[in-house]
């Protein structure tokens, strides 16, 4: 039987790797909104950089 420690750590590396793989994905996307930068994005960029 694996400790609750292992496994607590275990489940820490998997979300570092799933966190990283969101982060490059939501960048990409970022990339492709902001590409054709319309006047009605501005204000929406603004708001996203609060959250």
């Amino acid at each position: 039987m694996k400790s609750r420690k292992d496994i607590a750590l275990a489940l820490i590396k998997k979300e570092d790797v799933a966190n990283s793989y969101l982060h490059i994905f939501f960048q990409f996307v970022f990339q492709l909104i902001i590409t054709p930068i319309p006047d009605y994005w501005g204000p929406v960029l603004g708001l996203m950089r609060f959250h």
